[in-house]
């Protein structure tokens, strides 16, 4: 720095300075677990695990996530919801990403959240790649999935058909069973098309009786 006066012994003064960079510290990084096994998912929904990203050491930690196909990755958030803030699907694929750059602060740690999502029936798996900024190689998580086929119903009736003769102004019962040997909640609904008088349709475990004429 030169100081310039009016002094005329010392007109001009030169103060030496000297700056010094610090490197900011040095990060470290570990990441756990090492592997995230998400087992049975159906196509068309998804399952979700977590890993953690921690830097012990006194840097900034800095660098890239990358999923395999199949996966997204997205900083893990605790959200309340209501029936007012509901997150949207939109929001949720603009969070989730297959390369997503992240930072984690000296001394500290950061938790992800990965979705598998199968679109096909099939067997995925691979490694979830995580540079960074500290000493050593890549970072990784191995993962693993099968997409499986989406449950539905199937009904099944007993009896297949009536078949009933009755003298006039006479009734009679019969009973309806509906069944369901699938994988899936089946809803169903019962119509009666018919050409006769005072047919009575009955649900036992509602019984609810309304009369066709």
């Amino acid at each position: 720095i030169n100081v310039a006066s009016n002094d005329p012994d010392e007109a001009s003064i030169d103060i030496p300075v000297t700056l010094n960079i610090s490197s900011g510290g040095t990060p470290s990084i570990s990441v756990s677990p090492s592997t995230l096994p998400f087992g049975d998912v159906y196509v068309g929904s998804s399952g979700t695990e977590q890993f953690t990203i921690t830097n012990s050491g006194d840097g900034t930690l800095s660098g890239d996530i990358t999923t395999p196909a199949g996966y997204t990755v997205s900083v893990a958030r605790a959200i309340a919801y209501n029936d007012d803030t509901k997150k949207t699907k939109k929001q949720e694929d603009e969070n989730n990403r297959n390369i997503l750059a992240y930072s984690v602060a000296p001394s500290d740690s950061k938790t992800f959240d990965l979705v598998f999502e199968p679109t096909a029936e099939q067997l995925y798996s691979g490694n979830v790649v995580i540079t960074h900024n500290a000493a050593g190689g890549d970072e990784t998580v191995a993962v693993s999935g099968t997409g499986t086929p989406t449950p539905t119903p199937d009904i099944t009736t007993t009896p297949a058909s009536y078949n009933k003769t009755l003298a006039p102004e006479a009734t009679d019962t019969e009973n309806l069973t509906i069944g369901n040997v699938g994988d899936a909640n089946l809803d169903y609904s019962v119509a009666i098309a018919y050409t006769t008088r005072n047919i009575v349709m009955r649900n036992d475990r509602d019984y609810c009786a309304s009369a066709f004429s």
